[in-house]
């Protein structure tokens, strides 16, 4: 008896054709490197299967790259090969042929916004203490000592930022209101 014809178009053929090509040539890169070092004898046949499955080298590169970095394949290589199974050969084969480009600060429309605000915050922020005091002296927050009891307007109203700076509140206010207005 004949298997029955599913009720699929040429294009989810070439689909389902095209996944199971990549996906072998996967297990195969897998399998090899499990056996431990790259030899000529498997970069040969791997070679055929690149043209036979119409795999690219960039594809190939990062199928390598993949396999490379398997924690399991390495483990299964070093426990059966009896010794180093970095091989220098599944290095030079993982090169990329274009390297990556530097990666940038991902940004919208709200960063903009905040890094204006924070350089603001930090141009009117006054020094708790410096990590290079210019007299050489260090200073601590009892050099100007105020009353428990009497706290002025402009202790209360302060903002004591990370970085060890201090802030007066109604500056971030005017700088948040400043930027808010549309």
């Amino acid at each position: 008896m004949w298997p029955l014809l599913l009720d699929m178009s040429k294009l989810d053929c070439k689909k389902s054709l095209r996944t199971l090509e990549l996906e072998a040539y996967s297990t195969i890169v897998s399998a090899f490197r499990a056996q431990g070092d790259l030899t000529p004898k498997k970069i040969d046949v791997l070679k055929e299967l690149q043209t036979l499955f119409k795999i690219s080298i960039d594809r190939h590169k990062s199928e390598v790259r993949r396999a490379c970095n398997d924690d399991k394949l390495y483990t299964i290589a070093k426990l059966l090969s009896h010794g180093d199974c970095v091989s220098t050969e599944w290095i030079s084969q993982s090169k990329r042929s274009i390297p990556l480009l530097p990666s940038f600060q991902a940004t919208n429309a709200s960063s903009c916004y905040y890094r204006i605000l924070a350089d603001q915050i930090l141009s009117k922020a006054e020094p708790v203490f410096s990590l290079y005091p210019e007299d050489n002296s260090i200073k601590t927050c009892d050099q100007h000592p105020q009353p428990l009891n009497d706290k002025s307007e402009s202790e209360s109203e302060l903002v004591y930022l990370k970085n060890g700076y201090a802030v007066q509140s109604n500056c971030v206010k005017d700088s948040f209101m400043f930027h808010c207005k549309w």
